[in-house]
């Protein structure tokens, strides 16, 4: 169960703090808040004991912005001459 809710969730997570970037929430803040809504979230849906449920909830917000990121990079431009993506 817990594979599957990293998975899950995660997007939802990018989700969020791509829409909280659009309402103007300060970029260095984008991490605090998918820990606060990786661990809110955790506690809530999953049926575990506590630690697991904190510890599932940071490894999920690790992923939502790990891959975050990857795609970040992956869409940049290769040149600033150029503006085919990669």
């Amino acid at each position: 169960m817990h594979e599957e809710f990293i998975v899950l969730m995660a997007p939802i997570l990018i989700a969020i703090a791509t829409l909280a970037k659009q309402l103007g929430f300060p970029k260095k803040y984008i991490p605090i808040i998918n820990l606060i809504m990786g661990i809110v979230a955790a506690l809530v849906y999953m049926e575990v004991d506590t630690k697991i449920a904190v510890f599932n909830g940071v490894i999920t917000a690790l992923a939502a912005s790990g891959v975050y990121d990857v795609v970040k990079k992956s869409f940049k431009p290769t040149n600033q001459k150029d503006s085919t993506w990669l």
